[in-house]
């Protein structure tokens, strides 16, 4: 598999990743489940996935300009 197919692959994943933290959020907010702890942890697991999420973007942008970063 080529670099850019790869990285297209890691950015769909973590980008799924993050669209189930976020409905599972949703869920417990929808359901009125007003547990702080876990409303907690799923608003930190978001923020450390959407970091994720930015860091898979941007090799992806510089796979797709021809200039691989380091990983």
């Amino acid at each position: 598999m080529d670099p850019l197919d790869a990285g297209m692959d890691d950015y769909r994943v973590q980008l799924a990743l993050l669209h189930s933290l976020a409905h599972r959020r949703a869920d417990l907010l929808r359901r009125r489940m007003r547990d702080p702890d876990a409303i907690s942890e799923l608003n930190a697991a978001i923020s450390e996935q959407r970091a994720v999420v930015r860091a898979a973007r941007s090799q992806l942008a510089q796979l797709m300009a021809g200039q691989p970063g380091s990983a």
